[in-house]
């Protein structure tokens, strides 16, 4: 294996399917590559599965053929945005916290967002889900702890 290793963000949307979920990994599983980052959601029927990967440059044209015949068998999209830089995997603190509030306005999330960036807080994801009774706002960040600021601006709901 080459000694330089590339980093690639893949992304699979189509229709909800039953492979949905495990068709990046299944695909790629016969590579040598590791897996940094990896995201899957559904809305409104459709799904979006990502997975940001280090990998041998030498075996770019094999996953990329392999992804999009992937793809292709089960009516999906794949886009893959390759970057020849050496890949960061080094370990960092995150933090995950979930604001329950009636409901979130545009507003509020900007206020929130801006004052953990002003705190030091990296947003890394971010998810709003609708429940019976309520709307979750979950947060994960790196860098310093939310908790201050989100206990601060959560005073229209409860921070976990």
């Amino acid at each position: 294996m080459s000694a330089t290793r590339f980093t690639a963000l893949i992304l699979f949307t189509g229709p909800d399917h039953p492979q949905a979920s495990s068709i990046i990994f299944e695909t790629l599983s016969p590579f040598a590559i590791g897996i940094i980052d990896s995201r899957h959601f559904l809305i409104r029927d459709r799904v979006f599965s990502t997975a940001l990967i280090a990998l041998d440059p030498a075996h770019l044209p094999a996953i990329e053929a392999d992804l999009i015949a992937a793809a292709e068998r089960i009516g999906f999209d794949v886009a893959i945005d390759i970057h020849p830089e050496a890949a960061d995997i080094q370990s960092k603190s995150l933090y995950r916290n979930t604001i329950i509030a009636p409901e979130f306005s545009p507003t509020g999330m900007h206020h929130i967002f801006e004052a953990l960036a002003a705190h030091g807080s990296i947003v890394i994801f971010s998810s709003i889900t609708k429940t019976d009774n309520a709307h979750e706002l979950m947060l994960e960040t790196a860098g310093l702890d939310p908790l201050p600021v989100l206990q601060a601006h959560g005073a229209d709901g409860k921070v976990q």
